[in-house]
């Protein structure tokens, strides 16, 4: 039985999808805080990719989705990142990025500060559950002496996360995943970035395969057990005025039994 529990944060602008339900997002409180919409002086993200950028106080988006329970399989972590500092397009502006180093694989996990993860999807399978974070996006605004910086809340025109097949002892589990950023917050006019992640975990021999491709895709690292199990650098640079170009992924991994 698939189960979605609703958003931690509420968010704008966000659908999830569930087995073919579509859970519309809600406009966050007046008097909740933090903010989904700040300024504030600029602060170049720290080269140690554990400590956290500054985004203003402005809230992450955060979804949930329930999926199969198997308390042997290790929780699973697929992010994208962007590794410069900051992107600027000629007379329109410059889009802060997570400015950390490309991980290969294998390597261990840099164990990154949320804030510094574009898009953090997390497979628990101890807790049946998908969260899946996105961070907020920041733009530099304000005179080159003395710039600012105005950040806000990512709310993906849709993002779904459905569950398809009868989840069994000695089956595969087939996850879909559809992610879908509009151009960064903010009107300075970046490609958008539109994921299509097809996964296929069998629950005897413990394999996970992802397949799949995107476009305007920053870096992308699958992690489990602390490694970056699988690792793709992004597909062009940023500032290209060239369509985005096409990622393809495919990644198989072995998730050993948790301890």
């Amino acid at each position: 039985m698939v189960t979605v529990t609703r958003p931690r944060a509420r968010v704008l602008g966000v659908a999830l999808a569930v087995g073919g339900f579509v859970l519309a997002g809600c406009s966050p409180a007046p008097d909740g805080p933090p903010p989904r919409d700040a300024t504030c002086p600029w602060t170049a993200p720290p080269r140690d990719p554990t400590r956290p950028a500054s985004v203003c106080r402005v809230a992450g988006t955060d979804l949930t989705a329930g999926i199969p329970r198997h308390a042997d399989l290790l929780p699973v972590t697929i992010e994208l990142y962007d590794d410069h500092e900051r992107s600027c397009v000629a007379a329109t502006g410059c889009v802060i990025g997570d400015n950390r180093d490309f991980q290969r694989a294998p390597s261990p996990d840099p164990g990154a500060d949320p804030s510094r993860r574009r898009a953090l999807l997390t497979l628990d399978f101890g807790d049946d559950r998908a969260d899946l974070h996105l961070a907020p996006r920041c733009h530099i605004v304000g005179p080159p002496d003395q710039p600012g910086q105005r950040c806000l809340s990512v709310a993906p025109e849709v993002t779904r996360f459905t569950l398809t097949g009868a989840p069994g002892a000695s089956r595969p589990w087939r996850f879909q995943l559809v992610l879908e950023l509009p151009a960064d917050p903010g009107g300075t006019p970046t490609p958008a970035t539109t994921e299509h992640w097809d996964l296929v975990l069998d629950p005897i021999t413990k394999v996970l395969t992802l397949t799949g491709e995107g476009t305007g895709t920053p870096d992308f690292a699958l992690v489990a057990g602390n490694m970056v199990r699988c690792a793709v650098p992004e597909t062009a640079p940023p500032t290209s005025s060239a369509p985005p170009a096409t990622t393809r992924y495919a990644c198989s991994i072995t998730l050993t039994a948790s301890p």
